[in-house]
């Protein structure tokens, strides 16, 4: 699993999800600890397969590419 906040990982042809375990991408403005961490708990709960997905997750809404 990767976590990070550098959106370039969403390119999923620079970073094909296949071959991840999951990668997290926080896109949380302005990136407060708080914040960040209730985003990263809202994927969380609402996930139970991360394999070769991509979750890029905002305070309103959780995008996922395959």
């Amino acid at each position: 699993m990767l976590l990070t906040r550098d959106y370039d990982f969403a390119n999923i042809l620079l970073c094909p999800p296949q071959d991840f375990h999951g990668i997290i991408i926080l896109k949380v403005h302005p990136p407060v600890v708080e914040k960040l961490i209730s985003s990263l708990e809202s994927v969380l709960k609402a996930t139970e397969d991360f394999r070769g997905k991509v979750f890029v997750v905002m305070e309103d809404r959780i995008r996922v590419l395959e």
